[in-house]
């Protein structure tokens, strides 16, 4: 277990689970951060699968800031990365959160795709030696990139022929259609940290980038930490930011095995709280004490950015299920006002811990 004793300390209902969310997301009103690096920090690391979730996500807790202001910290500064880790998702997370997401779980996902990766060459070529192809391939992206132009999938797909494969897959079927090796290898070297995001050929609500060596963006090569003291960086945040949490919590966030979870939260002097419904949460050992409900101006969370037990505690939670925001529009909307909800910005609720005062808890 994750500590000598799972005799809890004290019981955390769901009331204040969304107290907890809704002042160190920075959802409650007197609780807004001054920065987009801030709005990273407050969650861990911002979902980024949909791009605008990312600008989305900072401005339900920045009201005045801008797009200008979000890729001033992706794509000028660095303070920000944008970087394929937890559940081989992608995720904008500080600069410095990157050797430990390397070093754990990004190490984790790694290993995954590079598996992937070696059957999708043994599809398209059986007679290839799997392992060294991706290796060649691999040099070759980075021998091209490295000689200065930041360059699109596309690009790299047609300029590096080492890195280019193609096979069909469900033929005959609905679903025929072709897979293409560049992609895959280019996901790999993301999550071993070997290239980055140069800038977005798109605007804010849609994702085309191009790819420079890791080198070349951070003026460094991000150096993994050891993998238990990689788990141990990210468990300690996510409980600051997210606790309490379950077990199972944190496995689906980080997509890690129970094991490295618990040995994580051991490693973090983890103490154990009662859940409503039974379950057992964890908190830091010095973020036990109550807290209170914030006041009035509390927002949903937007589109993408799920609260820490939106996984599977929130499925067998026994408080209601709130409806889902509609999401008319991507754009960003006036802050609204303090009892109004947030579905102008794209909001979408997530089972048990909306915030929202707009009374769909």
């Amino acid at each position: 277990m994750p500590a000598k004793s799972v005799t809890p300390v004290r019981h955390v209902d769901d009331a204040e689970r969304r107290a907890r969310l809704a002042r160190r997301h920075g959802l409650a009103s007197e609780h807004y951060v001054d920065s987009v690096e801030s709005a990273a920090r407050a969650v861990v690391a911002l979902h980024a699968t949909e791009p605008a979730s990312v600008h989305l996500s900072c401005r339900a807790r920045m009201p005045h800031v801008r797009v200008a202001d979000v890729d001033r910290a992706l794509y000028r500064d660095r303070t920000l990365v944008t970087q394929l880790c937890m559940r081989r998702t992608l995720f904008v997370l500080e600069r410095g959160l990157l050797p430990a997401v390397l070093g754990s779980i990004g190490a984790r996902m790694a290993d995954r795709a590079h598996t992937e990766l070696l059957r999708a060459v043994c599809t398209w070529d059986a007679d290839l030696d799997a392992a060294a192809w991706i290796e060649r391939a691999q040099e070759a992206v980075l021998a091209e990139l490295e000689r200065g132009e930041a360059l699109t999938t596309r690009q790299v797909r047609e300029r590096v022929p080492e890195a280019a494969g193609q096979y069909a897959q469900g033929a005959g079927t609905s679903w025929e259609s072709t897979v293409r090796l560049t992609p895959k290898v280019l996901a790999l070297m993301q999550l071993r940290g070997l290239i980055g995001r140069e800038a977005n050929d798109a605007d804010w609500r849609a994702s085309l980038p191009r790819w420079s060596p890791m080198t070349r963006l951070l003026g460094e090569s991000p150096e993994p930490v050891d993998p238990r003291a990689g788990y141990e960086r990210l468990t300690r945040s996510w409980l600051a930011a997210n606790g309490p949490g379950t077990v199972e919590d944190l496995a689906w966030w980080l997509g890690a095995t129970k094991a490295d979870v618990r040995r994580g939260l051991t490693d973090v002097d983890a103490v154990p709280v009662s859940l409503d419904g039974g379950a057992t949460g964890w908190l830091l050992p010095d973020d036990v004490d109550p807290v209170a409900a914030p006041g009035p101006g509390s927002r949903c969370c937007p589109c993408s950015t799920r609260a820490s037990w939106a996984g599977a505690t929130a499925r067998s939670s026994s408080a209601p299920t709130p409806a889902r925001c509609s999401t008319p529009s991507a754009t960003p909307a006036p802050p609204p006002g303090p009892t109004a909800a947030s579905s102008e910005s794209g909001c979408r609720t997530t089972p048990v811990a909306c915030t929202s005062p707009c009374g769909n808890r």
